[in-house]
């Protein structure tokens, strides 16, 4: 997975986390300095949870991609890159 995707994931898992946190916080009448310390500590988690997530998506999409590929090539896909006459164009 692409680096950027990850850190979108977590920053949105970090978002959603920060969020429950604040509205729960103040459903409990709880303090707002205690809210407040809570919904950071959920974020700062949430982000690294959101990162370890992407992480396994990303490897466990790479992983049935490539089995995939293998299972299912393409007519054609067997001739070098490297050889011109495979791609149709004129000799040198």
């Amino acid at each position: 997975m692409n680096p950027e995707a990850g850190k979108s994931v977590a920053a949105a898992f970090s978002i959603a986390g920060f969020t429950v946190a604040i509205i729960a916080g103040l459903a409990a009448d709880n303090p707002v300095t205690r809210v407040l310390q809570s919904a950071v500590i959920a974020m700062v988690l949430c982000y690294i949870a959101g990162l370890v997530i992407a992480a396994v998506a990303g490897r466990a999409t790479a992983e049935h991609l490539a089995a995939y590929k293998a299972a299912n090539p393409l007519p054609g896909a067997e001739a070098p890159v490297d050889n011109p006459k495979a791609h149709g164009a004129a000799a040198p």
